[in-house]
């Protein structure tokens, strides 16, 4: 529910589509086929099937938004060190991180044109 109710809000607010990634391996594929299409990259730092900071650093400097569980100092630097630009809890609210990922893509389209939003991948944590 988390994961569909944050893809609409962002379509709503950004105008651009979102494509979302269950698992790591699902994630790794996603940035295989977009490529530089991306317009930015949400990774949870919590999925199933292993740590996000190996994507994180698949994603070519993409803007990318970590967010954790629980963010200790340790696991956010650890993120920050991998690429990430900022770093959020899921347990924040929904707002942040929308607010964030508008900031993100507003940094980007600054430096480039982006033509969609594909916050991939996001693994819902409640």
């Amino acid at each position: 529910m988390f994961l569909e109710g944050l893809a609409l809000l962002l379509q709503w607010r950004t105008g651009l589509s979102s494509v979302h990634a269950g698992s790591l391996a699902e994630a790794e594929r996603v940035l295989d086929e977009a490529g530089q299409e991306l317009a930015c990259v949400v990774v949870d730092l919590d999925l199933p099937d292993g740590g996000g900071n190996e994507l994180i650093e698949r994603t070519n400097r993409l803007p990318t938004l970590a967010l954790l569980r629980t963010r200790t100092l340790k696991r956010q630097a650890r993120a920050l060190e991998s690429g990430a630009d900022e770093v959020l809890s899921t347990a924040g609210p929904v707002e942040e991180i929308v607010a964030s990922v508008e900031r993100l893509i507003g940094q980007a389209s600054a430096h480039r044109a982006s033509p969609a939003l594909l916050p991939a991948p996001i693994h819902p944590t409640s």
